[in-house]
């Protein structure tokens, strides 16, 4: 994952692109990512890749708070935990998940830790101008 560009904090999107009632897919250096917001409203992000079967969760919805698969409609909290199987109530979960992915707002902006399997020494440092509650961050993105 995150081939020559893993373990760093980068800027991903804007916090205004990061609704509460959707999902938004990104692709950060070949990964695929899927962004939303928990219950709490805090960002989260997950692998864009179910476990089961390989599917994009991003083509799924948002089902109170969590990522649900578009194929057979496991659900995946912000932890990548399997919250819901439908059809199998009684599936034992636990071996079950998605891969998290550390991710924080600040200063107008997602940022997005790049690896699943280490886990950051430092929180993101935006410019300082960006902490500044008379300063509204704004701008587009360019795929490159």
């Amino acid at each position: 994952m995150f081939e020559g560009f893993s373990a760093v904090w980068t800027p991903v999107l804007g916090a205004w692109q990061l609704k509460e009632d959707q999902l938004v897919a990104q692709e950060v250096a070949g990964t695929k990512v899927v962004f939303f917001r928990g219950p709490d409203g805090q960002p989260r992000a997950l692998v864009d890749r179910c476990p089961h079967r390989g599917v994009a969760l991003s083509l799924g919805k948002l089902v109170d708070g969590c990522v649900e698969c578009p194929f057979h409609g496991w659900r995946f909290d912000g932890r990548g935990e399997v919250v819901r199987v439908p059809w199998n109530p009684d599936a034992k979960l636990a071996p079950l998940r998605g891969t998290s992915l550390p991710v924080r707002e600040l200063g107008g902006l997602i940022w997005l830790f790049t690896s699943a399997s280490e886990t950051p020494k430092e929180e993101p440092r935006p410019a300082p101008i960006t902490l500044r509650d008379d300063v509204r961050v704004c701008g587009f993105a360019v795929d490159f």
